[in-house]
């Protein structure tokens, strides 16, 4: 007899797999939480160095400025997008808070790229050799489908992605 699954176990599931393949694909990004409860997301980047507060209000004007045009574009009402910063032994983490139902794909890469421009040889990139193009690729493809799937998710429950010596570690918060 075949295990039924239910909703929620399939809900989760998909939240989990998207928080690994963004990880994966995405290795610019420290920590990724899902709160499916007030579907939002929260993108931690991690920077080698103090930026002062001036340098990160022209940071964030660009990249929310750039968030803003982007969904413009795609014809995408009402995002919610708000990004800030903390200071600690001189390193500066960057968390942008994105809602659920307008996040995509592109908008990562976009954002990725600001941040490289922004930030040069400073933002820490968790680079793993050992993962093949062909897997970043079939990542970044399931990406989009499983953000489409995770928007309908009701379940109450949050996950957070974290990197850890090389791995991507998911766990309900």
């Amino acid at each position: 007899m075949m295990p039924k699954y239910s909703q929620e176990e399939n809900d989760i599931t998909d939240s989990v797999n998207l928080l690994i393949s963004i990880l994966v694909r995405y290795p610019e990004i420290a920590t990724i939480r899902f709160d499916s409860n007030k579907k939002m997301m929260k993108l931690t980047f991690m920077v080698s160095e103090a930026i002062t507060e001036d340098a990160f209000s022209g940071l964030s004007s660009i990249i929310l400025d750039s968030i803003g045009i982007y969904h413009m574009l795609q014809g995408t009402v009402d995002s919610v997008a708000d990004m800030n910063m903390a200071v600690f032994d001189g390193v500066t983490v960057l968390t942008l808070y994105r809602d659920v139902n307008t996040f995509s794909k592109g908008e990562i890469a976009m954002t990725i790229a600001l941040l490289r421009d922004y930030c040069y040889e400073r933002l820490v990139i968790d680079r793993n050799d050992a993962v093949p193009e062909e897997e970043l690729i079939m990542q970044e493809q399931m990406i989009d489908s499983m953000l489409e799937q995770v928007k309908g998710v009701q379940s109450v429950t949050s996950f957070v992605g974290i990197r850890e010596d090389g791995r991507v570690l998911v766990f309900n918060k």
